[in-house]
C-alpha cells in the first residue's frame, strides 16, 4: 500500500516537472502558455494537500525497505524541503501574531488596545463644581435655572361680601326701567349685585356692572374671568325674543356691542338657581400692557305680542377677572460645569465621538 501512495506521488511530481518544462519551452504558443499556467496553478495546489500529510506521517525510513535508494533519496529531499517550508512559513505567522499582540501593548497599553465609553452621570451634585446660582443639578440632569418671574393681577371685590366698591352700574338700553342694586344677602353666598329690567313691551333693556383692571404685561400666558350669575326673577308673558347674559372686556367703560361678546348664557326662559360660568378665556381681548374694563351685562328683548310688559332680574356674584405671565431668563455666559475628578487615561489613541446627554 505504501509502495503505491510512492509511485503515485512521484508519478505526480514528475507530471508536475514536464509541466514546467513546457512552459519554459519558447515555442509554446501564448494560449498555451496560459492553459499550462492555469493547470500548474491547479496541480500545485492538489499536490500541496497530498504533500503535506504524506511528509508528516511517512518518513524515509519506512520507506527504505521497499524502495529503490533513487526513489527515496528524491523522496527525502522533497520532503525536507516541504516541512521546512511549512514550518519556516508557520513559524513567521506565528511571530507576526505574537509582535502584533505585544507591542501595541507594551506602548500603549493593553486596556487601550478596546473601544471604551465614559459617562459623566448626574447623579450626585456633589462630584461636580459650578455655579449653583445659574446651574442646577436635579432628576439626574444638568440644566440652567430659569430665574424669570411670573407677573399675575385679578380684580377687586369679586365677592361684593361688604358692598359694590370697585364697580359701576350704567344703563345700557332703557327701553323700560333698568336698575342696578347692592344686596349684602342672597348671593352665593353673602352679598351680590343685580341688574333689574322692568314694565316693558316690544323694548330692549339692558343694563351692566363694569369693574376697570390693569395687565401689566403684554400678551398674558392665560387671562380668564369666571362668576356665578341667576336669574332671580322674569315675569315673561310669553317666550321673549332674546333674554340673556353676557360678557365684555373692553378698553373703555362706553357702552359694549353685542357680537363682540367674550361669553353669553343661551336664551333664559325663566328663574333658575345660582350657575357658575366656569373659566372664560379673555386672552384675545388682553394683548397690551394697558387698563381695561370687565362689564357683566343683563339684557331683554320683549315682543310686540302677546299683550303684557316684561321683567327680568339678574344677579351676579364671585366675579374673579385673573391674569398672569411667566417670563423665562437663562443666564447667557456660558456657566461652566466639570467633574470634581478629572479622567485619567494617559495611552488614549483617540477620541471618537463626544455625545452631550
Amino acid at each position: 500500500m505504501l509502495t503505491r501512495w510512492l509511485d503515485i506521488y512521484l508519478h505526480f511530481s514528475a507530471w508536475l516537472f514536464s509541466l514546467k518544462r513546457k512552459l519554459a519551452d519558447t515555442s509554446v504558443g501564448f494560449f498555451a502558455i496560459i492553459f499550462y499556467t492555469g493547470a500548474l496553478i491547479f496541480l500545485e495546489i492538489i499536490f500541496l494537500i497530498i504533500s503535506l500529510p504524506f511528509f508528516i506521517l511517512i518518513p524515509p525510513k519506512k520507506l527504505q525497505l521497499e524502495q529503490s535508494v533513487e526513489k527515496v533519496s528524491a523522496y527525502t529531499k522533497r520532503r525536507r524541503v516541504g516541512l521546512t517550508t511549512l514550518l519556516s512559513g508557520g513559524g513567521i505567522l506565528l511571530i507576526k501574531f505574537v509582535l502584533l499582540a505585544l507591542v501595541p501593548a507594551l506602548l500603549i497599553g493593553a486596556a487601550q488596545l478596546f473601544a471604551d465609553t465614559q459617562s459623566w452621570l448626574f447623579t450626585t451634585p456633589s462630584n461636580y463644581t459650578y455655579d449653583t446660582s445659574t446651574i442646577e443639578i436635579t432628576g439626574g440632569v444638568a440644566q440652567l435655572i430659569d430665574t424669570g418671574t411670573t407677573t399675575s393681577g385679578t380684580g377687586t371685590n369679586p365677592g361684593f361680601d361688604s358692598g359694590s366698591t370697585g364697580w359701576t352700574f350704567k344703563s345700557w338700553l332703557d327701553g323700560g326701567k333698568v336698575t342696578g342694586h347692592y344686596h349684602s344677602t342672597g348671593g352665593n353666598p353673602g352679598g351680590y349685585i343685580d341688574v333689574a329690567m322692568a314694565d316693558a313691551q316690544n323694548k330692549t333693556m339692558a343694563g351692566f356692572w363694569y369693574e376697570p383692571f390693569t395687565t401689566t404685561v403684554s400678551s398674558p400666558d392665560t387671562a380668564t374671568v369666571s362668576f356665578d350669575w341667576a336669574s332671580l326673577a322674569a315675569s315673561l308673558p310669553g317666550t321673549p325674543t332674546d333674554y340673556e347674559v353676557y360678557v365684555f372686556v373692553d378698553t373703555s367703560n362706553a357702552n359694549p356691542t353685542l357680537g363682540q361678546q367674550v361669553w353669553s348664557s343661551g336664551q333664559i326662559s325663566g328663574t333658575t338657581g345660582w350657575t357658575n360660568t366656569g373659566a372664560i378665556d379673555i386672552t384675545s381681548k388682553v394683548t397690551t400692557a394697558r387698563t381695561y374694563y370687565l362689564k357683566v351685562v343683563a339684557y331683554l328683548k320683549s315682543p310686540a305680542s302677546p299683550s303684557g310688559t316684561y321683567s327680568a332680574t339678574v344677579g351676579f356674584d364671585n366675579i374673579q377677572v385673573a391674569w398672569s405671565k411667566t417670563t423665562h431668563i437663562y443666564a447667557s455666559n456660558s456657566p461652566s460645569i466639570y467633574p470634581n475628578t478629572s479622567l485619567s487615561a494617559p495611552k488614549i489613541v483617540s477620541w471618537n465621538s463626544f455625545v452631550e446627554a
